[in-house]
């Protein structure tokens, strides 16, 4: 573990940690340190063995806890992208009739 001021985050559930220790992963790849008001911890260490992430201590507001968090890989967000607009091609015709 790190020697700066950090908190120790325990999880019970391994798919809760995991999702969690990606999540913080994603953020510091892009640099993420506030969402809006809030301040997000860094991730300082994990320990895949113990389910243990340390993340860095921050002050309020904060957001810690990122455990039923879900990333979209590339996958699904082409698939979520396709569909919204073939949901739109189709839907878009009804809703112009019912707005006339």
């Amino acid at each position: 573990m790190s020697s700066e001021q950090s908190v120790v985050k325990v999880h019970y559930h391994r798919v809760r940690f995991l999702n969690e220790l990606r999540v913080y992963e994603r953020l510091a790849g892009y640099e993420v340190g506030r969402i809006g008001v809030f301040r997000v911890p860094q991730l300082l260490g994990h320990d895949v063995s113990r389910l243990a992430l340390e993340i860095s201590a921050v002050e309020p507001p904060f957001l810690i806890d990122f455990g039923k968090s879900r990333l979209l890989d590339e996958w699904e967000r082409v698939s979520t992208e396709a569909f919204e607009r073939k949901f739109e091609r189709v839907f878009s015709p009804a809703r112009a009739a019912i707005a006339s």
